[in-house]
C-alpha cells in the first residue's frame, strides 16, 4: 500500500476488505477499548483491520513481525519514538520551509538575499537531523536478529542508507550549510548558452578556483611556446552587485532544493511507519490481555481452500467483559466448499455463533493471534454483512424495501472470494415467500465465487435451499449440532446461565 517499505503490507490493496459497519456490527469496535485505551493506536489498529491483507503470504508476514515485537517489546517503544520524531522533523520543515517562501514573496531584494541563505540553511539542518536520526534508528535494529522478513528488510534498508559513503559525504556537505551565512567570499561556477548568457551556476568549494589574476607577463624573444591557459576564476567587481545577488540567491537555492529532495524522499520512505508501528502497539497489548484472560491462545493456520474450523474458539467480547469461566467456547468446523445455515429460535445464540466467526475471521487475516485452541481460516477478498437489527427504516421506506436496498448495496460491492454473513434476512416478510427469496440470493452468491454463513429461524428455506448447503441447529444450552446428528454436539458459546 505504500511506495517504501511496509510493516504490514507485502501486495497492495486499492479498497478495504473490511467495511467499518462490519466492525460496528460484529461489535469489534466495542472489544477495543479493552485492551487498548490509546486514541491513535486505537484508530491504527481499527485501519489495519479494515485493511486486511487478501493473501496467505501477506497474513503469514504480519503473524512473523508481530512474533519478532512480541519478543523485544522495548524495541517496539524505542523504534515508535525515532519515528515520531521523524515524523516531527518532516512537519517543522515543511512549516519553517513555507515561512521562508511567503517571507521571499512579499520582502524586497534584501529580503530574499537573506531568505535564500535560510533556506539552504533549514534544509541542510533538517537533511543533516534525518541522517543522524536514521542512524540511530540503525544502532537500535542493528542489534537484533529478526526472523520475520519485514523486519529484516527494514534493518537492511536503514543500514544501506545511514551507513553508506552518500550518508557520510551529504553530513559533511550539510554540515558546511547548516549555519550559512552571507557574509564571506562566494565562489560560483557558471554556464553560459549560445547567446553568452548564463543558463546556469552553482556554488563550488573555494580550493577548485584555479585562477591567475596577476596581469600577464610580456613574451620574451626565445621563450617557450605557451600552453593553453587553465581556466581562471573571476572576481566580480563592485558594480555587479545586482549579478552578484542574482547568481547568489540561484545556486544557494538550488542547492537547498537539493537538501529538500533529499530530505523528502526519506521522509515519504517512512513517514508511513509511524502509523504501522502505532498498529503493532496495540496489537502487542492485545496479546498481553488475552495472555492474562488464562484461555488458550493461537497463531491461526492459514488455508488456501475456504476452510473455516476451530476448536475451543472464544467470543472476544464475551471473554473481555465477563470472566472467562463463565463463557463457553466454540469448536466448529464450516465446510469450505458451500454455504452454511444455522437455525434457531430467537434468544438462542445465533447471533453470537455469527459475531464469534466473523471477529475470529478478521483477526486472523490481520495477522493476530485469536482466543482458541486452534484455528484454521482461509483469507477472504472481502467481508460483507447484513443485521436486521442494525438496519434502520429510511424516511418514507418500509423495512422490506430497506432490505432490498441493503441486498442491492451488497451485490454491487461483491467480488470473488468474498465472505457474507447474514443475520436474519427478511424478517418482515411471510416466512414462505421470504425463504423463496433468500434462497434465491444465496444462489446467487454461490455462483459468483462467494462463501456465505446465514443464521434465521426461517426453517421453511430448507424446502428452496440448494442441497449442497450445510445446515446446523442450536440446541437447548446455546449447543450447536448438524443435521441428523443429534449426538454430533459441534459447538457452544454464551454465559452459562
Amino acid at each position: 500500500m505504500h511506495d517504501g517499505l511496509s510493516l504490514l503490507y507485502t501486495e497492495e490493496a486499492t479498497e478495504s476488505a473490511v467495511g467499518k459497519e462490519a466492525l460496528y456490527r460484529l461489535s469489534l469496535d466495542k472489544s477495543i477499548p479493552y485492551f487498548c485505551s490509546d486514541v491513535r493506536e486505537s484508530a491504527a489498529f481499527t485501519e489495519a483491520i479494515c485493511n486486511l491483507p487478501r493473501t496467505a503470504d501477506g497474513v503469514r508476514y504480519r503473524q512473523a513481525i508481530l512474533r519478532d515485537l512480541l519478543e523485544r517489546s522495548e524495541l517496539l517503544s524505542e523504534l515508535h519514538a525515532h519515528l515520531e520524531k521523524l515524523s516531527r522533523y518532516s512537519a517543522e520543515y515543511e512549516r519553517e520551509r513555507q515561512e521562508i517562501y511567503r517571507m521571499r514573496r512579499t520582502g524586497g531584494q534584501g529580503q530574499s538575499f537573506a531568505g535564500a541563505a535560510s533556506l539552504v540553511s533549514v534544509s541542510a539542518l533538517t537533511l543533516k537531523r534525518v541522517l543522524l536520526l536514521l542512524g540511530a534508528m540503525d544502532d537500535l535494529l542493528g542489534t537484533c536478529s529478526f526472523a520475520s522478513e519485514g523486519l529484516r528488510d527494514l534493518q537492511a534498508d536503514i543500514r544501506r542508507i545511514a551507513r553508506g559513503e552518500d550518508a557520510n559525504a551529504l553530513l559533511v556537505l550539510c554540515s558546511r550549510f547548516e549555519q550559512y551565512t552571507t557574509v564571506g567570499q562566494l565562489d560560483f561556477r557558471l554556464a553560459l548558452n549560445a547567446s553568452g548568457r548564463i543558463c546556469a551556476c552553482d556554488l563550488i568549494p573555494h580550493n577548485a578556483i584555479r585562477a591567475a589574476f596577476a596581469a600577464p607577463k610580456k613574451k620574451k624573444l626565445f621563450s617557450r611556446k605557451q600552453t593553453e591557459a587553465e581556466p581562471a576564476g573571476v572576481i566580480l567587481d563592485g558594480q555587479s552587485v545586482e549579478l552578484q545577488e542574482e547568481m547568489y540567491i540561484a545556486a544557494v537555492v538550488s542547492l537547498a532544493g537539493q537538501f529538500g529532495e533529499i530530505a523528502r524522499f526519506l521522509f515519504d520512505r517512512y513517514k508511513h511507519l509511524t502509523r504501522e508501528v502505532l498498529f503493532y502497539k496495540a496489537a502487542v497489548k492485545y496479546c498481553y490481555r488475552l495472555r492474562n484472560s488464562g484461555v488458550a491462545t493461537c497463531f491461526p493456520t492459514v488455508a488456501a481452500d475456504g476452510a473455516f474450523s476451530c476448536e475451543n474458539a472464544y467470543d472476544l467480547l464475551l471473554l473481555l467483559t465477563a470472566s472467562p469461566a463463565a463463557v463457553v467456547p466454540y469448536s466448529v468446523e464450516v465446510d469450505a466448499a458451500r454455504g452454511t445455515i444455522l437455525f434457531g429460535d430467537n434468544s438462542s445464540g445465533k447471533t453470537t455463533f455469527l459475531r464469534t466467526v466473523g471477529v475470529l475471521q478478521m483477526l486472523a487475516q490481520a495477522g493476530l493471534p485469536v482466543p482458541a485452541a486452534r484455528l484454521t481460516f482461509s483469507p477472504c477478498s472481502r467481508l460483507l454483512t447484513y443485521y436486521a437489527e442494525a438496519e434502520k427504516a429510511e424516511q418514507g421506506a418500509g423495512r422490506f424495501e430497506q432490505e432490498v436496498r441493503e441486498f442491492r448495496a451488497m451485490f454491487d460491492a461483491l467480488v470473488p472470494g468474498t465472505l457474507v454473513l447474514l443475520n436474519e434476512p427478511f424478517q418482515s416478510t411471510a416466512y414462505d415467500e421470504g425463504a423463496k427469496g433468500l434462497a434465491d440470493i444465496l444462489a446467487y452468491f454461490s455462483a459468483c465465487g462467494v462463501r456465505w454463513i446465514l443464521v434465521s429461524h426461517m426453517h421453511q428455506l430448507q424446502k428452496h435451499v440448494r442441497a449442497d448447503a450445510a445446515f446446523l441447529h442450536t440446541t437447548k444450552g446455546y449447543g450447536i449440532e448438524r443435521e441428523g446428528c443429534c449426538s454430533d454436539l459441534v459447538g457452544r458459546c454464551l454465559l452459562q446461565l
